[in-house]
Parts: C-alpha cells; sequence; structure tokens
C-alpha cells in the first residue's frame, strides 16, 4: 500500500482518496490484531479459560467467539504498527469527516488492537433465531 501512496496521491476522486486511506490504515492495524490472535490462541491452547456459562443452565455457551479489545498480550512486539494504524486513522477521521470512512476509523479505533475469545451462544436451529448480547 505504501509503495502505490503516490498513485492515491494523483487521484481526483475523494471518495478513493479516503478508500485508499482507510484500508491503508487497516491492513497494518489488522496485522497486529492477526499477531495477537495468533499467540492469543497458542496460550488459549496451553491454558484455556474455564467454561462459566454465563447464560445459565438453560442455555449453555456453545462456542468461542473473537472479540476485540484494548489489551494486548505483546505490546512491545507491535509498538510501531500500532502508532503508524493509529496516527494512520486518525488522519483518515480528520481528512475526512462526516464520511463513512472516518466512521469506519473511529470505530478501528474504538475496537483496540487486542483479541480475546469469549464464551457465546448460536441457536442450533440456524438463522432468524434471535442472539441473547453477551
Amino acid at each position: 500500500m505504501a509503495k502505490i501512496k503516490k498513485l492515491r496521491d494523483r487521484e481526483a476522486s475523494p471518495r478513493w482518496r479516503a478508500n485508499y486511506d482507510l484500508i491503508y490504515a487497516q491492513t497494518i492495524a489488522y496485522r497486529v490484531r492477526l499477531y495477537e490472535y495468533g499467540y492469543y490462541l497458542t496460550e488459549f491452547k496451553k491454558n484455556p479459560k474455564p467454561i462459566t456459562n454465563p447464560l445459565g443452565p438453560n442455555k449453555k455457551t456453545n462456542h468461542w467467539d473473537i472479540r476485540t479489545r484494548a489489551k494486548l498480550l505483546l505490546p512491545d512486539k507491535h509498538k510501531d504498527d500500532i502508532e503508524k494504524a493509529t496516527a494512520l486513522l486518525k488522519e483518515v477521521i480528520k481528512e475526512h469527516p462526516g464520511t463513512p470512512y472516518a466512521a469506519r476509523a473511529e470505530w478501528e479505533l474504538k475496537r483496540g488492537f487486542g483479541v480475546e475469545l469469549i464464551e457465546d451462544y448460536d441457536d442450533p436451529r440456524g438463522a432468524g433465531v434471535k442472539r441473547p448480547n453477551l
């Protein structure tokens, strides 16, 4: 993405520039999340979380759902990428205010760069069945 920045700078469409800016920032952010996810799974396999069934005995959890969070397991390893992704996402918000690109950049920042597994429940009857919020 960095190699084609010159092409972005020549782009006349504000939408295409905003799209490039957001994707570039997300690429770096998702790289951090990917490494965190891999490390988290490695550690989870060694020492899994206990199953607590927070929904109660009548609706036991039946899978682990991946969620993002602020806490990182390897903060020092990803410090530079986090700083770069944060700066790029803030730049999207500044350069493209009031757009869906800015809204998505704000959401990406609020998500954090860490990950964790959370007990969840999916109704085995399939689609259309309301899922509880954990």
